[in-house]
């Protein structure tokens, strides 16, 4: 019995085909690549090289994105204490009009009312209120990898009360 098993196992893998040439490209892929044509590792090196760009652009972005949503919220304070000085009957009235104004839409924008500057100025004609926001310590500017314009924002808003 242990004969014929020895027979049967012999027949067997002298007939059995190599390894090779049961698949081919198996074979190909066992052996070692030339140096220029192995790619192994190379979505690594291409992911090494891009990825720091991406980071900036990234950053860019945020930092830049906040800058520009701080201006945009200090231009409708701006745009509020002017709007809101027209309902004053004297110079007084409306200057004090346009501060209460401008200050409360900035903290509506949750920004620091201490680095917030409003002034007014009436010449009988127009009024003209400007709005400072120091955004140095803003946290929305905090990425420091791309430098933003300015850290002083500074708009203004005009109006016309010539003829109320």
């Amino acid at each position: 019995m242990i004969s014929q098993m020895h027979k049967f196992l012999a027949q067997y893998l002298h007939h059995r085909p190599r390894r090779a040439d049961r698949d081919p490209e198996r074979s190909r892929r066992m052996m070692p690549a030339a140096p220029l044509q192995d790619r192994r590792g190379a979505v690594l090196v291409e992911f090494a090289f891009t990825a720091p760009i991406l980071l900036v652009l990234l950053c860019g972005t945020l930092s830049y994105g906040g800058w520009i949503g701080l201006a945009h919220a200090v231009q409708q304070s701006a745009n509020e204490g002017a709007r809101a000085a027209i309902g004053g009957l004297d110079p007084d009235e409306r200057a004090t009009l346009a501060r209460d104004r401008a200050m409360a839409t900035m903290r509506s924008y949750r920004v620091d009312p201490a680095r917030v500057l409003v002034s007014v100025s009436d010449n009988g004609d127009t009024l003209t209120v400007t709005v400072d926001y120091d955004a140095s310590h803003d946290p929305r500017l905090a990425l420091k990898i791309v430098p933003v314009p300015t850290t002083l924002i500074q708009r203004r808003s005009v109006v016309s009360v010539a003829g109320l």
